[in-house]
């Protein structure tokens, strides 16, 4: 999902980015490759940093997961009574801007 929103990253941004161990990402990310979902290249600039790109399958995949994601909260959010959705959705963003600053400080728990 994190590749379908910047389209290229190396594979250290990635692991800083969700968090991850090095190793961790480095699994996960084959794992990935292998299904044909992402591949991997070395940088023109660095050839010790891999990037990381959706291929047109993993896009397709990622747009599919982020379509129901979408679909799925929006329903959520229509069962939530009209005057308290706004409360929710300020609780939502304030989560969402917290994620972040908690996974660039090195915590992962």
């Amino acid at each position: 999902m994190e590749l379908l929103r910047v389209s290229k990253i190396s594979q250290g941004e990635l692991a800083a980015l969700l968090g991850l161990s090095k190793s961790g990402t480095s699994r996960m990310v084959a794992a990935l490759e292998q299904r044909g979902w992402i591949e991997r290249r070395s940088s023109s600039t660095d050839g010790r940093v891999r990037q990381l790109s959706l291929t047109v399958r993993g896009e397709r995949l990622a747009q599919k997961i982020d379509h129901a994601s979408i679909t799925r909260f929006s329903e959520m959010l229509e069962r939530i009574p009209r005057a308290d959705r706004p409360q929710a959705l300020a609780t939502l963003h304030l989560i969402g801007s917290v994620v972040p600053a908690r996974q660039s400080n090195g915590s992962k728990g």
